[in-house]
């Protein structure tokens, strides 16, 4: 199940899954994360390119947390590398808000969304969390 508030998002999903043939096995929902009601828990939950654009990210988090049997992997922009500047300037140009994460500020959202534990690993930009149940 792949959720996302853009149309185009959705859309280019749902070619992708099509092109793949995967589409008798995927379905793509445009809402709001927040506002979404699974039937079942998932095993995995993913955040990737998602946490960049929420102002308040714990209640998100938490959503992801009460969604989720096993895991969820999540990733955060890192704060203190040399794009992040340059970023924040072009996205808020442009009207589009952006945050950035210290490893510490994660370590914290992490624990008050519910999960037991974590890895938080750097790649390149990015912190790359893997969010555990138990």
């Amino acid at each position: 199940v792949g959720i996302d508030t853009s149309e185009m998002m959705i859309e280019t999903c749902r070619r992708r899954a099509r092109e793949e043939g995967l589409d008798d096995r995927c379905s793509f929902i445009q809402t709001d994360p927040a506002h979404y009601r699974p039937d079942s828990a998932f095993d995995v939950c993913t955040a990737m390119g998602l946490l960049d654009y929420v102002r308040e990210p714990l209640p998100m988090m938490a959503k992801m947390r009460e969604m989720v049997r096993d895991r969820a992997i999540m990733s955060f922009p890192r704060r203190l590398t040399w794009r992040a500047p340059v970023r924040k300037v072009r996205l808020m140009l442009k009207g589009c808000y952006v945050r950035f994460y210290t490893r510490k500020e994660i370590e914290r959202l992490v624990e008050e969304a519910g999960f037991a534990r974590h890895d938080c690993q750097v790649i390149g930009k990015l912190y790359c969390v893997t969010a555990l149940v138990e």
